[in-house]
Order: C-alpha cells, then sequence, then structure tokens
C-alpha cells in the first residue's frame, strides 16, 4: 500500500468521528511512521511497510472509538508548543492560550512569581514560563498523576529549574511567599453537561449544577495569596460570568475585567488584589 492510499483509506474511516478526517488520518500516519507531515505529503506515492500500514490502522480503529486524538498520539499544541498528555489531564484548549497571553502581556516580561492553581499538564505554567525568561513558579493539583505530566512538560520544554510542582488540593496550600500573579483553569463544567465528556478526568471538569460551585473558595483562596498590587486571572463559563463577577467582588478584588476568547465570548475574568 502507498502512502497515499493508507491515508485516504484511513480519512475515510475518520470521516463521521471528526470535523478534519484528513488532517487527523496524516498525524496518525506521521505518528506511527515517526515522520514529519511534510514529508509524508511530498511522498504520496510511496510505499508503506505493512507493519507501519498495521499500526496506523489501529490507531485509526482508536480515533473511529471517539479516543481524542491528542489521547493516541500523546502530544497537543498550545501556544505553539508541543506538550505531552495523557488521560490523568485535561486536552488544553486553543481558548486558554488567551490566558496566556493575557498573563504575558501584564507581565510585560517582568520578573514574577506565579502559582497555577489546577496546573493539570502544566500547559499554562509552563508556557508562560518559557516566554517570561524571567519569572518563577508554582503549579499544583489534587492529582499526582496529573503533576507528573506537568513535571515532564517541565522538563521537557526546559523550565523545570524555574518551576515547582505540589500536590496539593488549593484549599490547604499554604506560601509563605505572596505571589505577584495566580492563574487558574479549574472545573466549570455544569453537572448535566459533563456526562457528554468520555474520556478526559471528570475531576478537572466537574463544576457543580450551574458550573460556579469552586469560585468562592478559589477565589477568596488566590486573593489571600497575592501581593498587594497581584493579579488573579481564572477562566470561566462565559453564561456564569455575572455570577463569578460578584464572586470576585465579593472576596475584594477591584479592577475586574472581562476578557473574551477567540469565538468572541467572555473567557475569562482578572481582578486585582
Amino acid at each position: 500500500m502507498k502512502i497515499g492510499e493508507a491515508i485516504k483509506a484511513g480519512k475515510d474511516i475518520l470521516k463521521d468521528v471528526s470535523d478534519a478526517p484528513l488532517l487527523e488520518a496524516e498525524v496518525l500516519f506521521s505518528f506511527v511512521s515517526g515522520k514529519s507531515k511534510e514529508f509524508i505529503m511530498a511522498r504520496y506515492d510511496c510505499s508503506v511497510p505493512e507493519g507501519t500500514v498495521k499500526k496506523f490502522f489501529a490507531l485509526v480503529q482508536k480515533r473511529k472509538k471517539g479516543i481524542p486524538l491528542p489521547y493516541i498520539t500523546h502530544f497537543r499544541e498550545f501556544m505553539g508548543l508541543n506538550f505531552f498528555v495523557n488521560r490523568n489531564v485535561l486536552i488544553p484548549r486553543q481558548e486558554t492560550e488567551t490566558l496566556v497571553e493575557e498573563a504575558l502581556r501584564v507581565s510585560n516580561n517582568k520578573e514574577m512569581h506565579v502559582l497555577d492553581m489546577g496546573t493539570g499538564s502544566g500547559c499554562i505554567l509552563v508556557s508562560f514560563l518559557y516566554y517570561n525568561k524571567f519569572s518563577s513558579g508554582i503549579g499544583i493539583d489534587i492529582s499526582q498523576r496529573a503533576i507528573n505530566v506537568a513535571l515532564k512538560n517541565s522538563e521537557r520544554l526546559n523550565v523545570s529549574k524555574r518551576v515547582k510542582f505540589v500536590v496539593s488540593d488549593f484549599r490547604n496550600f499554604v506560601s509563605e511567599k505572596k505571589f505577584d500573579m495566580i492563574f487558574s483553569n479549574p472545573p466549570y463544567v455544569r453537572s448535566d453537561e459533563v456526562s457528554q465528556v468520555r474520556y478526559e478526568p471528570r475531576v478537572a471538569l466537574l463544576g457543580g449544577k450551574d458550573g460556579t460551585e469552586i469560585y468562592p473558595e478559589l477565589t477568596a483562596k488566590a486573593f489571600s495569596l497575592l501581593k498587594p498590587g497581584g493579579m488573579f486571572i481564572t477562566e470561566i463559563d462565559y453564561r456564569s460570568a455575572d455570577k463569578v463577577v460578584e464572586i470576585f467582588e465579593k472576596a475584594g478584588f477591584g479592577r475586574i475585567r472581562a476578557i473574551n476568547d477567540y469565538t468572541h465570548r467572555i473567557r475569562f475574568l482578572e481582578g486585582v488584589k
């Protein structure tokens, strides 16, 4: 079988489960062959070893069952960087890049000590530290398995000397040193919608009946850990924006600002202590 024939067959199999079946087939073939997508596309007429074909179609069948592509290849691009992921962490979303971009804008390449509450894969914290070479940070998560993934990503992207990861519920986390900035992408999926998620860890998603269950304690904790003038940035469900603004105000935050994601919906709130 030729490369082009294998990829076309893979595309046809994936057309009912993917919005981009050709792209996903190419990504899977690249993964099993160890060749770049550009290399593959230039050699569609080349023959493929039988072992590679079998591995390719085995992964295509996994994807057909609905397993997300990043859980098959174990990589996801975020902020122009490749992050290792597995089923112990959420798959980084493109819209969350806006949070990192805002944190980088506010920091303006200055030295900051930052905290990521619910770090998961570490994509937010590691990306921030990758692009702000002068800062350091701590990432906390309730899951040891998630922390293991974050540690791996910090090492892969060469920020491990400026970051520390701690297994902790944010409610119990203590720090002698206050933070210049805190960010979080907490669980905010509503209870009646979380059943739609089949493969990602529910503990990182479930936000209660209206998706805001975690915010009162999370926001109050962030306020207590920030320096005066420090900033808290969190991701939210756009439908809960007004309620979370009230929670920010009750915690003591000022200069509260809503930020839209690339779909032009409110996806983040920030406030200053």
